[in-house]
């Protein structure tokens, strides 16, 4: 029996989906030659899948195939699937608040150095401010004289 002839039908319904993947929406049919390659060779594959449902919507699947052995002959194949779209819904979301979380850190930064520096203006003011009103409080006292502004 070769084996390559009964995985392809079967793996031709998959798609492969990776991370990078995922996050453009893009999807790559499988190579069904490394699959082979694996379960010829290791009598095992496993990966993370685009499965297509009966109603026709798509979900992430983890398949596990292996082969079944009779009298030490391979005589078929055994495969595991397993719904593990709500594992990726929430790594997405883990990614998107982390997006988040970063942007929120960088204002956070931006914000404490914008009060720095207005701490650093407002100093020289309030020397400033303080002169301006203790010569308007000699100003508004009838007996000044030129010296008295100057100090």
């Amino acid at each position: 029996m070769n084996i390559k002839y009964i995985l392809i039908p079967i793996f031709l319904l998959f798609f492969i989906s990776t991370n990078a993947q995922r996050n453009n929406n893009s999807k790559q049919t499988i190579n069904t030659d490394e699959i082979v390659e694996d379960i010829t060779n290791l009598g095992i594959w496993s990966g993370e899948l685009i499965q297509r449902k009966k109603n026709n919507t798509n979900f992430y699947a983890e398949l596990t195939v292996t082969l079944v052995f009779k009298d030490g002959a391979p005589i078929g194949l055994s495969s595991y699937s397993r719904d593990i779209t709500a594992k990726i819904e929430a790594d997405k979301l883990l990614a998107e608040q982390s997006v988040m979380l970063t942007a929120s850190s960088k204002l956070s930064a931006i914000g404490e150095m914008a009060g720095g520096i207005a701490h650093e203006i407002n100093n020289p003011l309030s020397i400033i401010n303080a002169k301006a009103y203790r010569l308007k409080k000699k100003l508004s006292d009838e007996s000044f004289t030129k010296e008295m502004i100057l100090t």
